[in-house]
């Protein structure tokens, strides 16, 4: 008879083994699904602050424009409306400003969630905004009395004054929010990058020196079983092994499907982060209703995007720009928010409508909202800028980029000026310069404005970008169709080009016709 095999028992140690492999597993799953999940609550959280403290400037102009309107009226119907509007501004704009020093549980904003940054930035605006506050406050209390017009003149007088020193601190707090949520996201990355380094080094380790030897000394203990009266009770052995070998495989997929669900829950902030940039995009039937038969090609590359365009109607004038910003997805649709901003303040704000003092202004605005006289930041911005004065005279802008336009059958370009709008310090912007075009066109002239991801994209039967001169070749054969068509040739054309190749960047191509 065989004696029973004199070796250690593998079951054992394959429990053993797996058990710590495990627990290291689970641990590491638990931590990630923890500090992911305390990220997106803070990256909601700042979604929610970047947004009320952006609305805060805009309250201050409508306030202003309030009064301004007050000031000037002499409709009782205008003026009691306006007086109306201006409390609902005036508690919404005190409201919110207290609540993003101090907390607010109705608004989602936590206490104590600025850094000593954004306090120190919201104290160098505090005397400003109390000046503000109190000026709005004695209109509102004066209302009806019959000095009330010379009450508006006096402390409208204050809120001027005041208003460029608290939008100016506005924009370097939401510079702030921007900064540190960036900052948040940049290492996030770099813990995903450690958690799946070592969750790839443990599985590793584990099937090196946990599953290769086990396997082996199974083999071996089979054999010697094989040869023993204790066969049957090692068969079963085995069964009891491989049920729990079973049972770990269905923990590893419950652990597969969690980090699923973690990376599910990113992607719905990215996407909210797409729903609040594509609220600042202008209408197609706003463009419709200005400029007539048009078209809009908009590709993000990654769901949020760097470009952006943008519309406005302003004194019997139509305005229309194509702006690509500094790098593409979250930073992108950072720069692309501050860049809208700014240009509505230029025009709607300070009544700028010639494009060359335009670009002018937001070159200026651009450096100081990023301190670029004093740092290495080199955010910019390239765009062409367009207004249509009548249905004969368009004047144009651009830097960094250029303008096709069709007239008489004939492709004609317009080449932008040769650096950004920021991305230098205030030395070399003082030396920018900035041109206008003006261009006499007739009837069914076609222009057409973009970004540089087109035809920078990647494609072709060799990988190559797809080129500017071939880029130019596709107006030409296009511009007779209407707008509808050249969109759908333009999407063909790209998606032909592209095929299995992943986006370069953002495209952005507009093209209308007057």
């Amino acid at each position: 008879m065989i004696s029973k095999p004199s070796i250690f028992d593998p079951a054992k140690k394959l429990r053993n083994a797996y058990l710590i492999a495990l627990t290291l597993l689970g641990l590491l799953v638990i931590f990630g699904q923890y500090f992911i999940k305390q990220f997106l609550e803070d990256q909601k959280s700042d979604g929610r602050v970047i947004n009320i403290a952006g609305r805060q400037r805009m309250l201050s102009q409508r306030l202003t424009k309030c009064l301004l309107i007050l000031s000037i009226s002499t409709d009782s119907v205008e003026i009691k409306k306006r007086h109306k509007e201006l409390k609902e501004v005036f508690m919404l704009w005190k409201k919110s400003h207290i609540a993003l020093q101090k907390g607010d549980s109705l608004l989602q904003i936590p206490a104590n969630f600025n850094s000593d940054s954004v306090k120190t930035a919201f104290q160098k605006i505090s005397q400003n905004h109390e000046i503000m506050l109190e000026s709005a406050r004695k209109i509102i209390e004066n209302f009806g009395k019959t000095n009330f017009k010379e009450i508006i003149a006096q402390e409208l007088t204050h809120i001027l004054e005041n208003e460029g020193i608290f939008l100016k601190g506005m924009n370097q707090i939401v510079e702030i929010y921007d900064q540190e949520s960036g900052q948040k996201v940049l290492f996030l990355e770099k813990i995903q990058i450690v958690l799946t380094i070592t969750t790839i080094l443990i599985l590793f380790l584990e099937g090196m020196f946990i599953f290769r030897p086990n396997v082996k000394n199974l083999s071996n203990y089979i054999k010697v079983l094989e040869q023993n009266d204790a066969l049957k009770a090692a068969e079963e052995e085995l069964k009891q092994n491989l049920e729990e070998i079973k049972q770990i495989n269905e923990k590893m997929i419950f652990s597969k499907i969690q980090l699923d669900k973690v990376y599910k829950n990113l992607m719905s902030s990215i996407n909210y982060a797409k729903r609040i940039q594509d609220a600042i995009l202008p209408l197609s039937v706003n463009i419709e209703e200005g400029l007539g038969e048009h078209f809009i090609i908009f590709r993000p590359k990654d769901v949020v995007s760097g470009d952006f365009y943008w519309f406005a109607s302003l004194d019997n004038q139509c305005m229309i720009s194509v702006i690509d910003c500094t790098g593409h997805g979250i930073p992108g649709a950072f720069m692309s928010l501050i860049a809208n901003d700014l240009l509505n303040q230029i025009i709607f704000l300070k009544k700028i409508t010639d494009p060359e003092q335009i670009l002018t202004q937001l070159d200026t605005y651009l450096s100081l909202v990023f301190k670029q006289e004093n740092t290495i930041n080199h955010n910019s911005m390239d765009l062409a800028f367009a207004v249509i004065t009548d249905r004969n005279l368009v004047e144009i802008s651009a830097v960094k980029s250029s303008i096709f336009y069709v007239q008489n059958n004939e492709l004609q370009q317009i080449k932008g000026s040769p650096f950004p709008i920021g991305g230098e310090g205030m030395k070399t912007r003082t030396n920018k310069n900035f041109t206008k075009h003006q261009i006499f066109v007739g009837e069914g002239t076609t222009f057409y404005m973009f970004s540089d991801g087109f035809q920078d994209q990647f494609g072709g039967k060799y990988g190559k970008k797809f080129m500017k001169q071939n880029f130019r070749k596709l107006f030409t054969q296009i511009h007779t169709q209407s707008m509808e068509e050249q969109k759908l040739f333009l999407e063909n054309s790209l998606d032909f080009w592209k095929q299995d190749y992943a986006q370069t960047d953002d495209i952005t191509v507009l093209g209308f016709r007057i």
